[in-house]
């Protein structure tokens, strides 16, 4: 059974991890992770991206403290010592061909920063990243082995027979009535806003009826205010006639009884 690994680093800073796996390791890693190449690039990641985070908080906290430190522009400033070209910063991207026989290769290309750190974090890179496989090969085909036993289809097979025979049972995908969709929720809330609508209308109604109202009132309680004025100036008027009156018949009683005497004085030479 054979797992390969290599690591080769380019010139211009990034790399190439190459992972070259027979059918049976193939056929394990394939029903550990799907894609594989996912499980494989997240070895990288998974390591690398908290490294350069921390690394760039811890520089960003220096640079408050020290006013006189240089602030790099970005990580990779920070991590290579120098900018490189934007396109040679990537997360890492991996890709898988499966062979007819079974066999599969998975290579993963990551940028200069990862490729800097994961030296650092896995010095022996290529040997790590197989012990890895290999590990989680066993106790995926461990687990596979587990799942033929309890079905009874193991008999007089070896276990790289029953791996590589071994299928994955696939669920069952729900069978569904060919009826057309009907959006409730749709049909729901087009009732609600032809509601709504209806409802403003009333209320604009309402708010107009009461606008009328408040005018009419309003008008009603300037005529009440002018009457009032009207009678108050009527009063007014009729008291100052009536002390007019009283004044004049207090003036003029004197005259008027020596009037009446005089014309009584008359009549009575008349008579006699």
């Amino acid at each position: 059974m054979t797992c390969e690994v290599t690591h080769t680093i380019h010139e211009n800073g990034t790399s190439l991890l190459r992972v070259e796996l027979d059918d049976y390791h193939s056929k394990c890693l394939h029903s550990l992770a799907n894609p594989p190449e996912d499980w494989v690039e997240n070895i990288i990641s998974s390591r690398c991206q908290p490294l350069c985070h921390k690394l760039w908080e811890c520089h960003i906290k220096e640079c408050c403290k020290h006013d006189n430190m240089e602030k790099k522009t970005c990580k990779a400033m920070l991590i290579l010592g120098y900018e490189p070209d934007p396109e040679l910063i990537f997360e890492p991207v991996g890709k898988c061909v499966d062979n007819e026989d079974g066999s599969c290769v998975i290579e993963v290309e990551i940028d200069g920063m990862y490729t800097k750190k994961i030296q650092e974090l896995l010095p022996d890179i290529s040997q790590e990243v197989k012990s890895m496989i290999c590990d989680n090969v066993d106790l995926e085909a461990e687990a596979i082995l587990d799942k033929v036993v309890s079905r009874g289809e193991h008999i007089n097979k070896s276990k790289r027979e029953t791996v590589l025979e071994y299928q994955r049972e696939e669920i069952a995908e729900p069978e569904f009535e060919d009826t057309p969709f009907v959006d409730q929720t749709a049909e729901h809330l087009q009732t609600t806003k032809e509601e709504l609508q209806t409802t403003k209308e009333k209320v604009t109604s309402a708010e107009i009826q009461a606008h009328d109202a408040l005018q009419i009132a309003g008008n009603a309680e300037s005529r009440l205010r002018d009457h009032e004025n009207n009678v108050e100036t009527l009063v007014k008027l009729l008291e100052e006639e009536r002390q007019k009156f009283k004044d004049y018949t207090a003036q003029s009683s004197d005259e008027m009884i020596r009037t009446m005497y005089s014309r009584l004085a008359e009549l009575e030479k008349r008579i006699n």
